[in-house]
């Protein structure tokens, strides 16, 4: 960005050279600093995703939007649980989270390993929280999560452990549905599980307007 940022301000001063313009001095550093800036925002937001034919402008994957799927839990013996995820990524920042009928998790730090890395995939450490109307057993607690994300790009695959509170391990299964931010009923629509995501709807739609 640095290298693309200092032939732009020799570009703008030739140019203002050229119509006749009065290039001050003191404006050249600002310039150059100012286009780096711009230069950054632009990347970390959009250009570090895109692809020119067979190249990618960064390492890193793009993961952004919604995913749903499913959590395979050890608690009370074994459960399943449909879920949502919300992944919001540039290429300096993500966040995670996770929705399901009766708990929203956030995370509190992530990372994404590119291929290149012995444990590549999305990880990070949540904190839970139990709606309201949640059964009494279910407790905010901590978490850590590592997904697998597949050579598609289409799926997160992988297991989480609970703190010590609650002691729960399981496995988590993902499949992306939309590069939008959709509420619950309608990702899990997309997994084909209309009937459950209907009964789900007045909960997430609730849910959504409170953010």
């Amino acid at each position: 960005m640095a290298l693309a940022a200092i032939p732009s301000a020799f570009a703008l001063h030739a140019l203002a050279t050229l119509f006749g313009s009065q290039w001050l001095w003191w404006v050249d550093i600002p310039a150059v600093m100012g286009l780096y800036g711009l230069f950054r925002v632009v990347y970390s937001r959009w250009l570090w995703r895109k692809r020119v034919g067979p190249f990618s402008l960064s390492a890193i994957r793009w993961i952004g939007g919604t995913w749903a799927g499913r959590i395979k839990s050890s608690h009370n013996a074994g459960s399943d649980t449909l879920a949502m995820l919300h992944v919001r990524q540039t290429w300096s920042r993500l966040s995670v989270r996770l929705l399901t009928e009766h708990s929203t998790s956030y995370s509190l730090m992530a990372a994404l390993n590119t291929s290149e890395s012995r444990d590549q995939g999305l990880s990070y450490e949540y904190l839970n929280e139990p709606d309201a109307l949640a059964v009494e057993t279910m407790q905010a607690h901590r978490g850590t999560v590592h997904l697998t994300l597949s050579d598609d790009g289409q799926r997160l695959q992988g297991s989480y452990y609970t703190d010590r509170g609650r002691r729960n391990v399981g496995e988590a299964e993902f499949k992306l549905i939309s590069r939008q931010y959709m509420i619950l009923h309608e990702a899990l629509g997309g997994l084909g599980t209309k009937e459950e995501a209907q009964g789900n709807k007045d909960v997430s739609e609730g849910r959504q307007a409170a953010d």
